[in-house]
């Protein structure tokens, strides 16, 4: 995952971890080595800094400095204490309805 300007990127990588790991449930061969609390880690790691790099970026074209999230996501804790992190950022409202039900208010 990488985002460049305010776009976020996915390898697929991602949905073959997703898919494989639904079908064997066992960790797919590219992440032999590697402990499930490590992978978790890291995936956790690398969203926190790609959101809170688009998020900071946000902030600084917008001028804004409340921040609104909604969706799954939205539900990452450590997440969302990064985000609040964020220079420039002064509010966060996480809407409740935790599924993408909150997407289109």
């Amino acid at each position: 995952m990488w985002d460049e300007d305010l776009y976020l990127h996915v390898s697929p990588l991602v949905y073959t971890l997703c898919v494989e790991y639904a079908k064997t449930k066992s960790i797919p061969e590219y992440f032999k080595g590697f402990s499930r609390e490590d992978i978790a880690a890291a995936f956790q790691r690398r969203l926190e800094d790609v959101i809170g790099s688009i998020v900071g970026r946000a902030v600084q074209k917008t001028g804004m400095s409340n921040v609104v999230l909604s969706g799954g996501v939205a539900a990452n804790v450590r997440m969302n204490q990064r985000i609040l992190e964020t220079p420039g950022v002064k509010k966060l409202f996480i809407h409740p309805g935790m599924s993408d039900c909150g997407t289109a208010l």
